[in-house]
This record gives structure tokens, sequence and C-alpha cells, in this order.
């Protein structure tokens, strides 16, 4: 049976990208998608909604005039869909994007989805082994040594990282407003007894031009994504990681958890039975 796949994107002035990440998804061979634009500045809900009346697939948008933080739009993005889908379509997949993306991925982007769906696991992530960027490793680390005290999730798993995609199925059992704190959603995941969760090694990172907006920025990140794992970590091995460094995430908004809760109050779909 073929599962649709729709994409969920976060975008905060990417107007330079956002055309080329649709385009790309195109070629992918997704069926849909939905753009959050969060705390903008420039042209990205214009050119997201140009793109829509020219798209071979449907492309919704939601837009908040703040910026919601990081990962806080996958979160939004998740709600937005499961309202759109949930009437036509009773399983379907998430695949998280980020907005930012350029180069001419699609074709990997569908080598990728293909071996998602063909596995049909609650979860499929990349692998570390996609890591090229050395000034990840130490927050990779992190998650490694978070993921150790569980099964569920392979070790090798970097949830941090895009491409990500997920049956809609798991959150019948994982709440949609942990996706607004990697490391929280991860550790619930890892923690289920029923939960499936694949990696994926064939990403080339090189071929996607990931852009940082400043070296500042791209540190931010990495402190950001190190904190998750250390939430991995303080669940899953019940006990606090020792910090290597201060976290500051200074460039970074803080996550908007108040806004999410309001979106997510009124959220209606209708929940498929356990046996479809």
């Amino acid at each position: 049976m073929n599962i649709p796949v729709f994409a969920i994107i976060g975008a905060r002035n990417e107007a330079r990208d956002i055309e080329n990440v649709l385009r790309q998804l195109g070629r992918a061979g997704i069926q849909g998608a939905v753009v959050v634009c969060n705390g903008g500045t420039d042209d990205t809900l214009a050119r997201t909604l140009a793109f829509n009346a020219q798209s071979p697939f449907p492309v919704a948008t939601v837009f908040f005039h703040a910026a919601l933080g990081h990962d806080v739009a996958r979160a939004v993005g998740t709600y937005a869909l499961l309202r759109r889908v949930s009437a036509a379509c009773k399983s379907a997949y998430c695949l998280y994007l980020d907005a930012d993306l350029s180069g001419s991925f699609g074709p990997m982007l569908a080598d990728f989805i293909a071996f998602g769906t063909a596995e049909d696991r609650d979860v499929t992530s990349l692998s570390s082994s996609c890591l090229r960027d050395e000034g990840m490793a130490g927050a990779a680390a992190i998650w490694r040594e978070a993921l150790h005290h569980q099964k569920a999730v392979p070790e090798s798993a970097v949830p941090f990282m895009v491409p990500l995609l997920v049956h809609t199925r798991l959150f019948r059992r994982v709440s949609p407003l942990l996706l607004a704190n990697p490391g929280c959603w991860v550790a619930v995941v890892a923690r289920l007894e029923t939960a499936s969760w694949c990696t994926y090694d064939a990403w080339d990172n090189r071929l996607v031009g990931h852009r940082s907006r400043s070296p500042a920025h791209a540190r931010a990140m990495r402190e950001r994504i190190a904190l998750d794992g250390r939430t991995v970590y303080s669940i899953l091995g019940h006990r606090q990681l020792p910090r290597t460094s201060v976290a500051p995430c200074a460039p970074l908004p803080s996550r908007n958890l108040e806004a999410l809760e309001r979106y997510a109050a009124a959220a209606t779909w209708i929940i498929p039975p356990r046996g479809d």
C-alpha cells in the first residue's frame, strides 16, 4: 500500500531558499507540504504562496508574527498537517525538513523516502555516518552517549539532523507537542516498548548546502543540539550529564511553547482505529 508523504518545514527569513526546497520536494514525489512561517521579515510567505499557486502538490501555510524558536515550528506543522489529512488518510508520513537547504537534493531525498517507507518503521532518521561537520562531533557524541541507555533508538541515530521521516501512527502514543523539544521527544519514543526506529546512511550533506547565518549562529545551533542531547541523557540515564561548556544559545530565539499550546488546543482530527 502506498502511504502518502507530507513535508513539514519551519521557515524564518528563508526567501532565498524556500522555493528551491519546495521544488526539490516535488522532485522527491511528496504529496503535499506545510510551511510554518514564523517571525520573519522577508517575503518567505509571499514566495511560498506564489509557489503554491502553480505547484503540482498542495502547499499549506501557517504564519506567526513572532519567532517560535528552534523546533517549535515542527510541532505546529505537525498539528496543521494532522488537521488536514486525518479525514482523507488513515496513515501518512511526516517528512521534516529545513527551509534553508540549497542544491539539487530532490533525487537523494526520494531515495531516503523510498528507504523509509519500505522499512515501515515509526521513525527513519539519518545515521551518524552522514555527519560531515566536525564542529557537530561534540554534540553528536552527547546524543550517542544518551542513546546508550536504551534499545529502541539506534545509538547511531542523529535525530537532530534532517531529513527525518515519522509515521503518523506514532502520534497516537506520543504527543506532537513534544516535537518542540527534540530531547524530550526522542526520550519518550525510546521508552516506548513498541516503537520502531531505523537509520539511513546514504545521505550526503555536502550536496545540500545547508547554510549558517553566521559563526555565532552555527555555534548556538551546536550548543542547542548538545543541550537537547543532555535532556535525552538526563531522562534515559536518570542523571545529569556533566557540562563541557556553557550553552548560551544567544543568537537563537527562545522556544515559544505558549504559542504552540494555543495552536494545539484548537487542533482537531480523527484518529483511526489501531487496526488501520
